[in-house]
């Protein structure tokens, strides 16, 4: 062997290496979407290839009665029937927005509180859409989105509720605690 020329062994390794690295490094997937569940929560595929995407950087106001609904409406000191209105309408909204069946593109964010994939949906925008349109608020929490996209969402909220768009429009008060 000539000196300084690695043996082909290592010289794969290295590429391996390389490959695994830079997938690691840029989670992202496509994947059909099969239930939209509410305004920031989509399942994609489905049996062993079926994965649930909380969308991050957003929230919804709940569409179901759960403890973060209960919590809501006892924080914002609203009704269970104008909450559920309020989740109902940003479902509707995802549903209007996303095609049945449609296949989409995200980036993962790795793995939230509850086991769901923490996603970025591409190519539509959606997480910023939503938040544009005045059908969620920024998830300020959500420390795995870059600073930048944050910034940007608040951005997108501030002209939101400026303009009373979407759900800013009629619950203004309950958006404005939401958002806190």
């Amino acid at each position: 062997m000539k000196k300084g020329k690695k043996p082909l062994w290592v010289t794969i390794l290295i590429a391996i290496f390389a490959i695994v690295a830079e997938l690691m490094k840029t989670p992202h997937s496509s994947n059909t979407i099969s239930k939209i569940v509410d305004g920031d929560t989509l399942v994609l595929g489905s049996g062993d290839n079926r994965v649930t995407l909380r969308l991050i950087g957003i929230d919804t106001p709940e569409s179901k009665r759960n403890k973060k609904f209960k919590r809501e409406v006892l924080k914002c000191g609203v009704s269970d029937e104008v909450m559920l209105e309020m989740g109902k309408k940003a479902t509707n909204f995802a549903k209007r927005y996303f095609s049945a069946g449609e296949k989409i593109k995200y980036k993962s964010y790795g793995k939230g509180k509850y086991g769901r994939e923490l996603a970025w949906i591409e190519g539509k925008e959606y997480n910023a859409d939503v938040i544009k349109s005045g059908y969620a608020t920024v998830y300020q929490k959500s420390s795995q989105l870059p600073k930048e996209k944050l910034e940007e969402l608040n951005e997108y909220q501030a002209e939101a509720k400026r303009k009373r768009r979407g759900l800013w429009r009629n619950y203004k008060d309950v958006m404005e605690c939401l958002s806190q």
